[in-house]
């Protein structure tokens, strides 16, 4: 299966949340980036569909309990369409038949934003730098005085 599922080379893939005839919500993957749901369904090339149909089939006849006849029946009708890309049904996770898509939702932004650079903090206020040059300096005082009496006592 994975063999006739796979991509080759790495892609990106945009993802739109799908609400579902049932009521319930899941997540699908567009076709591609720019894709809406207004551009309908993408269809796979009839060599490529008559490709994976033989593949499937072969697939089934090798270990025919690795997917239940509901979802052959399943894969089949979406082999007839063309294998549209997204799907008109997906399989609900809380209810046990595919149901066909009612409403579609992007999810998140097709392309990384922009960060908007940081403005950089503004310069303290002249008060707060006055105050620190203070603190600064007597505590300059203070170890000038310790180095006078540490050079006082060397002398003696």
């Amino acid at each position: 299966m994975w063999a006739v599922i796979r991509h080759d080379e790495a892609h990106t893939s945009a993802f739109w949340k799908v609400t579902l005839a049932c009521g319930h919500v899941e997540e699908v993957v567009a076709p591609a980036l720019g894709w809406n749901p207004d551009d309908g369904p993408r269809l796979a090339e009839a060599t490529r569909v008559e490709r994976m149909i033989e593949e499937f089939e072969q697939f089934w006849d090798s270990d025919p309990m690795l997917q239940s006849e509901r979802q052959r029946e399943h894969t089949r009708r979406m082999l007839a369409a063309g294998w549209p890309r997204p799907r008109p049904e997906r399989s609900c996770h809380t209810c046990p038949d595919a149901r066909a898509i009612v409403a579609y939702q992007r999810v998140g932004w097709l392309v990384p934003r922009n960060e908007a650079p940081k403005p950089e903090n503004p310069p303290p206020a002249r008060p707060v730098l006055e105050r620190r040059l203070r603190r600064a300096e007597a505590e300059a005082e203070r170890l000038r005085v310790q180095l006078a009496g540490h050079e006082e006592r060397q002398d003696a």
